[in-house]
């Protein structure tokens, strides 16, 4: 499942955007409340990351490096559909 965010939605309030003032964590945290059974990854430049469980999730099933040895892992961009088929392949 994708989490994807856009101004012109409905009124599903997991889905409005939140104000630009808000850290990248906080939206994630949001975003999970709502969407607890998704893996959420955010592009972050040329980089698609993610956060907490997500990114140990990655780490063990996806082959990708934790970054800074925290739990947070990532990909460029041009690989992750191959990290999304390491996921939906088992």
């Amino acid at each position: 499942q994708i989490i994807r965010s856009s101004s012109n939605s409905s009124n599903n309030s997991a889905t409005k955007p939140i104000k630009r003032t808000t850290s990248l964590l906080s939206y994630i945290r949001h975003q999970k409340s709502f969407h607890s059974d998704a893996v959420a990854l955010v592009r972050v430049g040329d980089f698609y990351e993610s956060y907490g469980v997500d990114a140990v999730l990655l780490v063990e099933h996806c082959g990708l490096n934790p970054m800074a040895g925290k739990a947070r892992a990532g990909c460029p961009w041009r690989n992750v559909q191959a990290t999304l088929d390491g996921l939906t392949r088992r």
